[in-house]
């Protein structure tokens, strides 16, 4: 069993290291996108979860938190994202 935990001890420590090296080529900007739609999804899943309904200024939120997102990662110039938003498969 400690051989198991060793293996996957190492594996998350090179995913950390791997997360750690990716953040610090951020822009500020990136920084600050990420945060705030951090907190926005989770001021969604809150409200959700409470009321099962949102309100006007989640929904505000989260539309600027998905503009910020497309236009601070180029998301409409990355080949390997999928950004289409016109439907939402299961």
């Amino acid at each position: 069993m400690s051989k198991v935990k060793n293996i996957w001890e190492k594996e998350q420590a090179e995913m950390k290291k791997r997360n750690e090296e990716g953040v610090r080529g951020l822009t500020q900007q990136q920084i600050d996108s990420l945060n705030e739609s951090h907190r926005t999804i989770a001021l969604f899943l809150s409200e959700y979860s409470d009321m099962f309904d949102v309100t006007s200024d989640c929904a505000r939120r989260m539309q600027d938190a998905f503009w910020s997102l497309r236009n601070n990662f180029n998301l409409d110039d990355c080949p390997n994202c999928d950004t289409s938003s016109s439907s939402v498969e299961d």
